[in-house]
């Protein structure tokens, strides 16, 4: 929410705005945004002002004021709660946004429905690629025939709900999810520490599974991390909605990944094809992370989990996603934690993000 008395704002209020959100200073318009900073300007002047951080107040203001003409000129005003972007069409897409996340592409707007991945032009053909490979996402069983039950277990975790659009200065791609799924990478500092290997495991599970129906598709993702995993605390289920822009077919060359799965190919200098083992390590990877130690090495020391779960996710993966999955289910629970109970997940949606977050 933008301050209403700006006049009145002290210098570590002005410097606290983020120089990317000019909303919390000025007004959705031209003209009041020129009188607010000439009256800003004014107070702030170095030669006018005693104040020691009258010099670091006036740039930044002028910094605020140059990014507020910017997004009224480009037409992404964000107001408290909403973001505004402007179609090629001409038509502007008003979505709302409870918190926005920058990400390597560009910027994630989050809703209790819907995930807004706005991508920048730069990237246009991963974009492209993402739009294809969720739209070729299909639920056939071993005999090429629509699989009802397979749909019913993995079609609400995947992105198959989705619209695509062109902006004039960026793509943008709206994914719909559940009212309570929360991002992995914001869920991980609010699971309770008495009880936090036990969700650890049943997200691990979700997980696997996942690489299971990536591995039956032949579709390797690429970037399974807690920044793209959607986790709903209230149904134990799981959502792989970000990420996709760099999926590829088995067998078919990769043109693109993330840093973190560069850790998980071969480094031979030949071609790199395109194979589901950096799924199911990153899979791995993402269970370590919510331990406390993504790589793993103090595992052993920290003792989060009971050791036979540590065991399991200290190794590389196995050749075939559905023998890590038995191995997981069949050997590594039962010794960790005996017959499967329900943990409940007291962590709302609410409770991480709040609107104009």
């Amino acid at each position: 929410m933008a301050y209403t008395d700006i006049e009145k704002l002290t210098a570590d209020q002005i410097l606290a705005i983020d120089e990317k959100k000019p909303e919390l200073l000025f007004a959705a318009d031209t003209a009041e945004v020129t009188r607010a900073y000439h009256a800003l300007a004014k107070k702030w002047f170095p030669d006018l002002n005693p104040d020691p951080k009258a010099s670091d107040v006036f740039r930044h203001i002028k910094t605020l004021r140059d990014k507020a003409e910017e997004k009224l000129a480009a037409h992404t005003w964000q107001e408290a709660g909403y973001a505004s972007l402007r179609l090629k069409t001409g038509k502007t897409l008003r979505i709302r946004s409870d918190a926005s996340f920058d990400f390597e592409l560009g910027t994630l707007h989050v809703s209790p429905t819907t995930l807004t991945y706005v991508v920048g032009t730069p990237y246009a053909d991963l974009f492209k690629n993402a739009v294809t490979r969720i739209g070729a996402l299909a639920f056939t069983g071993d005999d090429g025939k629509p699989d009802a039950k397979m749909k019913e277990t993995y079609a609400p975790s995947l992105p198959v709900d989705f619209k695509s659009y062109e902006g004039e200065n960026a793509f943008i791609l709206a994914v719909r999810k559940r009212p309570d799924d929360i991002r992995l990478r914001d869920l991980l500092p609010r699971l309770p520490d008495d009880t936090r290997a036990k969700h650890a495991a049943w997200i691990t599970s979700r997980l696997l599974e996942m690489t299971r129906y990536l591995d039956h598709a032949g579709i390797a993702h690429n970037a399974i991390t807690p920044d793209t995993v959607f986790v709903s605390p209230s149904t134990h289920t799981i959502g792989l909605f970000g990420g996709w822009w760099y999926a590829a077919p088995y067998g078919t060359p990769l043109t693109a990944v993330l840093a973190e799965t560069a850790e998980f190919l071969p480094d031979d200098g030949q071609p790199v094809l395109a194979s589901g083992k950096p799924d199911r390590e990153m899979a791995r990877a993402s269970a370590r992370e919510m331990l406390g130690d993504r790589v793993g090495t103090r595992l052993t020391a920290l003792k989060p989990a009971p050791q036979p779960m540590i065991d399991y996710l200290r190794q590389p993966a196995n050749g075939e996603a559905q023998k890590d999955l038995q191995d997981w289910y069949q050997t590594v629970l039962p010794k960790s934690f005996g017959a499967r109970r329900f943990t409940e997940l007291k962590v709302a949606y609410s409770d991480v993000y709040k609107p104009g977050g």
